[in-house]
């Protein structure tokens, strides 16, 4: 969690962020991205849903009563929590959901119906920093994951009704991220 920030570009995707928002944050494993909000954006409320039990165990176990956060463990079909919310964040979720799952996950995100949804994810492509993404993910989580290209997100945020503001790519160290930000 230490080396968090320095391979992800969490400042540039806070950029996204407006200071007081509402930010239901989907697959938010421990809490990190929430809590790094908390500390350097003031959100105004956050709310982190995982499939994860005991990621989610983790994060309430490190709540702190001043701390305007929740977490909840949901199942992967299982309903998000209702608004409002001002912006709904996906960080490096999509690389962990199966490739024919992965357009209805995005399409959840959209139809959430907040202003802003904020999709970091890593990139397929340059492959030699696609493969140390990978090589990261299996030794801290074992699984193997699967990639999608920023275009393809791009074009299903698009799809649901929502106007894709920026896309771009950004590397951190070895490893090759894409930040997707799409509006109403």
């Amino acid at each position: 969690m230490t080396a968090r920030p320095f391979i992800c570009p969490l400042d540039v995707v806070g950029e996204t962020v407006d200071e007081g928002a509402r930010v239901l944050d989907v697959g938010c494993g421990v809490g990190l991205w929430l809590r790094w909000l908390v500390a350097g954006r003031r959100i105004a409320e956050g709310v982190g849903v995982d499939v994860s039990a005991k990621a989610i165990a983790t994060a309430n176990a490190c709540a702190t009563m001043d701390e305007p956060l929740r977490f909840e463990r949901i199942g992967p079909d299982e309903p998000w929590p209702e608004g409002p919310f001002d912006v709904v964040t996906s960080l490096d979720v999509l690389h962990h959901v199966p490739p024919d799952a992965q357009r209805d996950f995005v399409r959840r995100l959209a139809d959430v119906g907040s202003p802003r949804v904020v999709v970091k994810d890593v990139a397929p492509r340059p492959r030699w920093r696609a493969w140390a993404n990978a090589l990261h993910d299996f030794l801290m989580t074992r699984t193997r994951v699967y990639p999608r290209p920023m275009e393809d997100v791009s074009a299903w945020l698009a799809e649901a009704g929502l106007r894709v503001v920026r896309a771009e790519r950004v590397h951190r160290v070895c490893y090759s991220h894409y930040l997707v930000v799409a509006e109403r």
